[in-house]
């Protein structure tokens, strides 16, 4: 919708409002900075709700002209106001790898692993995803705790999230990653206090 089309559309939204005391706003919003997300008019003064919709969105004197007798009237003082934000996604767990998820604590996912690489090939990677920092002490995953029970063997374990990694020695040295390597682009080595990669990727 071109710009002149939402005013042509809100003027008559004004004028119907006005008209119709019966649809009048429960509550205007005036004197606020308003991000509507519109490209066409990315901020406004003033917001109107009925019931648990929004009306309206305009200038103070665009939103004033809803109100009824009956209308309570915000002054939000210059605050911001954002849209809200709802972000629903999923995770799916893959048919492969280790499933930490829920875990809790550090001893058992020590213990997931143990069991899921009971059942692969001496030497296959061992991988799962579901950890959460609070299942590691101090909510610092480090890599030793994975070394301790599988020092030569591999072992990438992805957070719940998908946004980080923990590995083992064996995997960091696998993938040439040491402490005079660079951090990726996006991305970071966490390090200890020697310089040393701490396996959280």
């Amino acid at each position: 919708m071109t710009y002149v089309a939402r005013r042509s559309a809100l003027a008559f939204l004004v004028v119907a409002a006005h008209a119709a005391g019966a649809q009048a706003p429960d509550r205007v919003y005036v004197n606020a900075k308003v991000w509507t997300a519109d490209d066409a008019r990315p901020s406004a003064e003033a917001f109107a709700v009925r019931g648990d919709r929004l009306m309206s969105v305009g200038s103070n004197a665009e939103v004033r002209a809803l109100a009824g007798p009956g209308t309570t009237v915000v002054d939000l003082g210059g605050r911001r106001v954002v849209p809200g934000f709802n972000d629903a996604h999923w995770h799916f767990r893959s048919a492969r790898g280790a499933d930490l998820d829920g875990a809790g604590h550090v001893k058992e996912i020590q213990k997931r692993l143990q069991a899921y690489a009971h059942d692969l090939p001496a030497g296959a990677w061992l991988v799962g995803r579901g950890w959460v920092p609070s299942d590691f002490p101090s909510n610092v995953a480090h890599r030793t705790y994975l070394d301790a029970l599988f020092p030569d063997r591999p072992v990438v374990l992805t957070d719940r999230d998908g946004h980080q990694a923990l590995a083992n020695a064996r995997a960091l040295a696998l993938a040439s990653v040491t402490r005079t390597t660079k951090d990726p682009t996006n991305g970071r080595i966490e390090r200890d206090a020697e310089g040393e990669p701490t396996g959280l990727l």
